[in-house]
This record gives C-alpha cells, sequence and structure tokens, in this order.
C-alpha cells in the first residue's frame, strides 16, 4: 500500500513530466525547423528526438522526490517502486547512449538505415537492456537474502 506522500510526489512527478515533454517538443521542433529546414531526414535525427522521450516521466519523477525531500518512506511498496523505476531510468540512458553511439558509427560508414527500424531497434535495446538489469536485481536481491 502506498502512502499519501509518495502519491503526492507521483502527481507531481506527472505535472513535471508534461512539463518537460512540452518544453522539450518546443524547443527541438525550433531548432530543427530553423536551422534544418527539411526537418527530419536521417535515423539519428529520429533518434535524438525520440530516445529521450522515456527519460523525461523518469526525470520528472525524479526532480519530483527532490523536491519533497525529507520525507522518509515507510512503505515497502513506495521503496520497491523507486527501485523499479530507478532501474528503467538507467536502461533507458544506457540504452539511448548505446544506440545514438552505433547510429553515429553507422551514418559515419554511410550505411543507410530506415529511421522507423532505427527508433524500433533502439527501444528494443532499451527493452533488452531493462531485462537484463531486472534480472541482476533479482538475483542481487536472492544472495543478499542467503
Amino acid at each position: 500500500m502506498t502512502t499519501e506522500n509518495f502519491k503526492n510526489i507521483k502527481e507531481l512527478g506527472i505535472f513535471i513530466f508534461l512539463g518537460l515533454l512540452i518544453v522539450y517538443c518546443c524547443i527541438f521542433f525550433c531548432i530543427a525547423f530553423l536551422f534544418f529546414q527539411s526537418g527530419f531526414k536521417s535515423p539519428l535525427s529520429y533518434w535524438i528526438f525520440f530516445g529521450p522521450l522515456f527519460n523525461l516521466q523518469y526525470v520528472g519523477f525524479f526532480i519530483s522526490m527532490y523536491l519533497r525531500s525529507g520525507k522518509e518512506l515507510t512503505d515497502e511498496s513506495d521503496k520497491t517502486e523507486i527501485r523499479e523505476r530507478s532501474i528503467s531510468f538507467k536502461a533507458c540512458v544506457a540504452g539511448f547512449l548505446i544506440w545514438l553511439i552505433v547510429l553515429v558509427v553507422l551514418e559515419k560508414i554511410q550505411v543507410d538505415i530506415n529511421s522507423y527500424l532505427s527508433l524500433f531497434c533502439g527501444f528494443a535495446l532499451i527493452f533488452g537492456i531493462f531485462w537484463l538489469l531486472k534480472i541482476a536485481d533479482k538475483r542481487s536481491k536472492k544472495i543478499i537474502k542467503k
């Protein structure tokens, strides 16, 4: 059962996420259409826009936790949810950066890849990293219990 304080943190996190999403989209579209008249052309530009969108929800949550600091979370389900969100955030950041490096290398060696396939592969990489981190977390919990 989640505590009332944690529910307030999640609600504030949703509003911060929506604000970050609006600001991110506005800034990116202004830069993309002012400096690059053709908009999105390469898979790299698609990934730079769509890749960090998953990160924004976790950033909003953790910013709201920082704003409500000083409150001790006593409920075990609250601690579990925070642990899951931190694992998800790590997977999103790692997957974004790894796929960004892969796309830069592919662009440098001039390999053409479909933009939608690139997005799919990037998000599949994020999901794969998340899955591996969840397995590692479960194994570490078993080792600690022994």
